[in-house]
């Protein structure tokens, strides 16, 4: 089961998951040089900057560092990102911003959605494949409540037993969409779909950035999470 711990807020005309904070603010051209970024909410929100104006969707997938045994917190390796330089497509926009990183791939894949990816991720649970996933009209409706649908398959959890690995548990405040007439949604079954393509069509239908972080706590047991981040 997905576990977190959710404050909800609906609104009906804004989506703010996975901890961000509503009306995310524009880039500003001026903002200086690179610098390095500790956290993945940060970097999430600068993805958005840089990827909102071409209308293309982002997924980063790194593995970082799980702070203790009992802990839930998985620590982003430092990211080295420079200020969008804007008027350029989108993918190219987001290898220079982050270029001056040894070995972090860039690529569009799928089309319209740049997947960055850190050394050292195996990203298991993104590669399970699930047969059939019935989705609510919530779930429909909004992107963070379709990734909790996701990871709540009964072949995720099969997976999860089998690596050893759990869920986060996270407290996240969050903003949800109410399900309203013209606005953009899921069908109610997702078929034959991995995680990872599960994740791109969430991402095609409502755009913004999506998180995959993993580490190993001490004792050897894996600890995953993955978030999605809009507007």
């Amino acid at each position: 089961m997905r576990r977190c711990l959710a404050i909800i807020i609906a609104l009906a005309s804004s989506c703010v998951v996975g901890g961000q904070i509503a009306g995310t603010k524009p880039a500003d051209p001026q903002r200086g040089s690179s610098l390095y970024v500790h956290d993945d909410l940060d970097l999430a929100e600068r993805l958005l900057d840089a990827l909102r104006p071409q209308k293309l969707s982002g997924q980063l997938e790194y593995r970082g560092t799980c702070e203790a045994v009992n802990s839930d917190i998985i620590s982003l390796p430092p990211i080295s990102v420079a200020p969008p330089q804007y008027g350029k497509n989108g993918l190219l926009t987001v290898r220079e911003m982050l270029g001056d990183n040894k070995d972090v791939s860039v690529t569009e894949q799928p089309p319209g959605i740049v997947r960055i990816r850190l050394p050292g991720v195996s990203g298991e649970i993104l590669h399970t494949r699930i047969s059939r996933l019935s989705l609510n009209r919530d779930e429909q409706y909004d992107p963070n409540q379709a990734v909790s649908a996701v990871l709540n398959a009964e072949e995720v959890e099969s997976a999860m037993r089998r690596l050893n690995t759990n869920q986060a548990l996270a407290v996240i405040v969050r903003q949800v969409r109410v399900p309203s007439k013209g606005a953009p949604h899921l069908g109610p079954f997702l078929k034959n779909v991995t995680v990872g393509e599960a994740l791109a069509e969430i991402l095609r239908t409502f755009r913004g950035v999506v998180v995959y972080d993993e580490c190993t706590r001490p004792n050897g047991e894996g600890l995953f999470d993955i978030n999605f981040y809009g507007s």
